[in-house]
């Protein structure tokens, strides 16, 4: 019997703990590219923000495309789709900081509430929007 690319797919709790591994490597090498920048060279923090974020979102595709959710569809369908996503995410997330802040919560607990829906919010997002699978 010959195995569909269904049984292939990676178990949920294996995906879960890929993401979290994508996320950290993600997360520093957009940290370095931004520190690099504006400390290392005197690029404008905003603009060193944005290719560091950039990057990182790149990474978190690749990554979370290839080895997260094992998904070999077209990148000029799914690549769009999550940039999307996670811009949305962000959004949210700032607006979450800023609202919670809003109502005197520690700023702690208002960026790990942020942060937390962010993380869940683009993996359910790239587990059942960006990266599914049609057999």
């Amino acid at each position: 019997m010959a195995m569909t690319q269904q049984n292939t797919l990676p178990s949920l709790s294996v995906q879960v703990w890929r993401y979290v591994v994508v996320g950290l490597i993600n997360t520093g090498l957009g940290l370095a590219v931004i520190l690099a920048l504006h400390l290392g060279a005197g690029v404008d923090l905003v603009l060193s923000n944005a290719a560091g974020y950039g990057l990182g979102w790149l990474v978190a595709y690749g990554l979370n495309r290839s080895w997260t959710f094992g998904h070999r569809g077209r990148i000029d369908r799914t690549l769009p789709v999550f940039l999307v996503l996670v811009l949305v995410a962000f959004v949210a997330n700032i607006l979450i900081i800023s609202i919670l802040q809003s109502l005197n919560t520690p700023y702690l607990f208002a960026q790990i509430a942020g942060t937390l829906f962010y993380s869940v919010a683009v993996f359910l997002g790239a587990r059942h929007v960006v990266f599914i699978h049609r057999i």
